[in-house]
């Protein structure tokens, strides 16, 4: 059965992302958070890089397997340092989970 939900477009992600950010609803996943801690990239960095203007979709967005799609951001940390956020817009919650980091 083919799903009738379509992913963001990136404009549409942008947006999603800069008002997730404003009204603090940047959360990350138990994966990102606790199984990924020794990547030492900080909340500071997840926020750095998505305020940026300048991140881009690293690849077209891909299914979740929990629903909606995800998306590959690739951006800097406050380093300026190349960053990759694997993240999920949660559109009931208007909350942006981060499923990975590196």
């Amino acid at each position: 059965m083919l799903s009738l939900i379509k992913p963001m477009s990136e404009a549409g992600l942008r947006q999603f992302v800069a008002k997730a950010l404003e009204k603090g609803y940047v959360r990350e996943s138990f994966h990102s958070e606790v199984e990924r801690a020794e990547r030492n990239i900080s909340d500071e960095d997840i926020q750095y890089g998505l305020s940026r203007r300048d991140w881009t979709l690293e690849r077209p967005p891909e299914p979740s397997n929990t629903g909606g799609f995800k998306y590959l951001i690739r951006t800097v940390d406050v380093d300026l340092v190349e960053l990759h956020l694997l993240v999920k817009p949660d559109t009931a919650t208007a909350t942006l989970k981060i499923l990975t980091k590196y």
